[in-house]
């Protein structure tokens, strides 16, 4: 067996645990359910990892996003630990060599999505499994009340009794504590279970609200005050490719990200600023989760967040290095009205949902009592609305997100992106087509080039219809009718790639007079939104409570102090100096660095001007403010 401490190092090269995770480990280890509440960035991963490795077994991880799941598996490839993912871009052959895989312990760690716990035969092979730790990342979309609720989580809790003795740790970045009372509920936790939540203050971070009616030139002022990598949040596509357009015109290295973009724009965009090809990204909210890159020096907000939990999640993907970054929310008055009017919209009232509900089975022509083919349906939400446009596309996205908290449907955003082919008959059987069929002959030579000695194993390979295109100099419309012709004439398997959305079919449709909505808990639900938007407005608009304070408090933390550093704290630094000696001590500073650097406690013994407390006030302020620059060596200079 090996220790905690001697896997860490072994694997990640750290020498110890931070703050918590030595705990959260242990705990863990100790066979006991564990809620882990850390910052983003605070190293979640390794709470569940470490433990899977030091024990014998496999560790199931459950996760929302694909994308995130793929990030996690490729990291733990990388640093040698033999992980798989299960998703719905595998076939079921696919998934059923995985789960034999995993049982004759070929993987350390097994990823799925929530809703695979849903599906009846992967729970009748995982059961068998020799799974050492069940873990539940982003545990807060098991809540109503999370701003990210996720229906299929409910689900989680049924595959408890398969491993009574196996401990669930659930973790996230920011849960309120009536979130964590239902993450600990809806998750069957024993009654020993174990909660460990860091601080959510961030010593590095400054905190910083702006009212600004020309919010593009203070945004500028700000990137090019702060001189580093950063990302600009906007609230919508359009607002995002605006502020691009804005920033690209100003001559400033910076690319955007959406979910509109194709799957390979945003892996390049992505790419580009994490190697630092771009300095700035503005994108939307879809961007971020997973996103592990450590010299982020600002976050701005072009827009405000409409939840304290979301805003927390973004503002913390600055400054995981440790090193001095910002969070910046500009505002006009009118962005906190249209994101009342925002909220508002995702509640439509409960007839326009149901005739919404009738209308989208309707555009599938699904049959009362019946299920779409294969219980889903890739989802053309454009089509939709022009088929029926009553419901424009922001308010059929809200419709749908209710009808999927109320288990009718499912939304499931960017299945999968990679095109997969199997052969259906043996190498002779090809040849014998392709003298008939000759039209074919330079796709087949590209397929075997490529594939070489793997294609005729009777399971799907991946493919890439450009690099068929290249090899077989045809055109890449040319391969995808040959390939889709094929898999007609049953001599091959295609399936194309597709990062479109899917709907999926929770129950079979419900007729008009047999769909209900709970009005009560609807209203509640609706409720609990303006109260969280309520708290996001409170926290832009205020003035007189640090930031930090704020939002340690939001998140239920107790004994908080004021940070010293946001700009309400700085704003109060500089009101308790009288503006004449504020001045007289500013000049003396800018003089003694003007000639030399110097260190903190140097310069505030050198100073003449004013008394100690006065001196380190208006130091703090003009540090704080990037007047002058606290350097590497923690030296101060102009």
């Amino acid at each position: 067996m090996k220790t905690p401490v001697s896997v860490l190092q072994e694997y990640w090269g750290y020498p110890e645990f931070r703050p918590l995770q030595a705990d959260i480990v242990q705990s863990v280890l100790d066979k006991h359910d564990t809620l882990a509440i850390l910052p983003t960035g605070g190293g979640k991963s390794v709470c569940y990892q470490v433990p899977v490795l030091c024990t014998e077994g496999i560790g199931l991880v459950i996760s929302p996003l694909i994308a995130l799941i793929q990030d996690q598996v490729e990291q733990l490839v990388r640093r040698n630990i033999p992980a798989t993912a299960i998703h719905s871009g595998l076939t079921q052959t696919e998934i059923d060599i995985i789960l034999r895989e995993c049982q004759e312990g070929k993987y350390r760690f097994l990823y799925c999505s929530p809703e695979r716990i849903q599906n009846q035969r992967f729970i009748d092979k995982l059961r068998y499994l020799p799974v050492s730790v069940i873990a539940v990342d982003e545990a807060h979309c098991i809540s109503h009340w999370g701003y990210d609720f996720r229906p299929s989580y409910l689900k989680i809790a049924d595959i408890r009794p398969y491993f009574p003795y196996t401990p669930v740790i659930a973790l996230t970045a920011s849960a309120t504590p009536k979130v964590q009372q239902d993450i600990t509920e809806k998750l069957a936790f024993k009654s020993n279970y174990k909660h460990f939540q860091k601080s959510f203050a961030r010593d590095n971070l400054r905190y910083v609200v702006l009212k600004e009616e020309n919010k593009l030139d203070k945004m500028i002022e700000i990137i090019q005050k702060i001189q580093g990598t950063g990302i600009v949040y906007g609230r919508t596509r359009k607002e995002v490719e605006d502020v691009f357009r804005m920033l690209k015109d100003k001559k400033l290295s910076v690319t955007y990200y959406h979910a509109g973009l194709s799957v390979q724009q945003r892996e390049k965009t992505q790419q580009e600023w994490i190697r630092g090809e771009k300095k700035i990204i503005v994108a939307t909210n879809a961007f971020g989760m997973g996103i592990d890159k450590p010299d982020v020096r600002f976050v701005i907000h072009h827009s405000p967040s409409a939840d304290m939990e979301a805003y927390y999640q973004e503002a913390g993907r600055a400054g995981r290095d440790g090193n001095i970054s910002y969070a910046v929310i500009l505002y006009r008055q009118n962005d906190l009205d249209t994101l009342k009017k925002w909220t508002q919209s995702r509640f439509p009232d409960i007839a326009t949902i149901k005739q919404a509900y009738q209308d989208i089975n309707l555009f599938y022509q699904v049959p009362y009592h019946e299920f779409p083919a294969n219980e889903q349906v890739i989802l053309d939400i454009d089509a939709v609305s022009q088929k029926y446009p009553q419901y424009p596309v922001p308010l059929l996205y809200e419709i749908i997100k209710q009808l999927e908290a109320e288990q009718y449907l499912m939304y499931v955003e960017k299945e999968f992106a990679v095109s997969k082919v199997t052969f259906c008959h043996s190498l002779e059987d090809i040849y014998t087509f392709l003298v008939h069929h000759q039209k074919f002959d330079a796709l087949f030579k590209a397929l075997f080039r490529i594939l070489g000695g793997s294609a005729f194993e009777y399971r799907y390979q991946s493919i890439e219809e450009k690099k068929i295109a290249q090899i077989a100099k045809l055109s890449i419309e040319t391969v995808y009718e040959q390939l889709s012709e094929l898999h007609k004439l049953n001599v091959i398997e295609y399936i194309r790639a597709t990062d479109k959305p899917v709907l999926k079919w929770l129950q079979p449709r419900v007729p008009p007079n047999d769909f209900i909505i709970q009005a009560e808990r609807y209203e509640n639900r609706k409720k609990w939104y303006f109260e969280k938007l309520n708290a996001m407005t409170e926290y832009v608009q205020n003035v007189s409570v640090c930031r930090m304070e704020y939002i340690s408090q939001y998140f239920g933390e107790k004994n908080t102090r004021p940070c010293g550093k946001c700009d309400i704290c700085v704003g109060r630094h500089k009101k308790s100096v009288p503006d004449d000696a504020f001045d007289r001590i500013k000049l003396e500073i800018m003089l003694l660095l003007s000639q030399k650097s110097m260190v903190y406690d140097e310069l505030l013994r050198t100073l003449t001007t004013g008394n100690p407390q006065q001196k380190e006030q208006v130091l703090r302020y003009l540090i704080d403010n990037d007047e002058i620059k606290l350097l590497p060596d923690l030296r101060l200079s102009l």
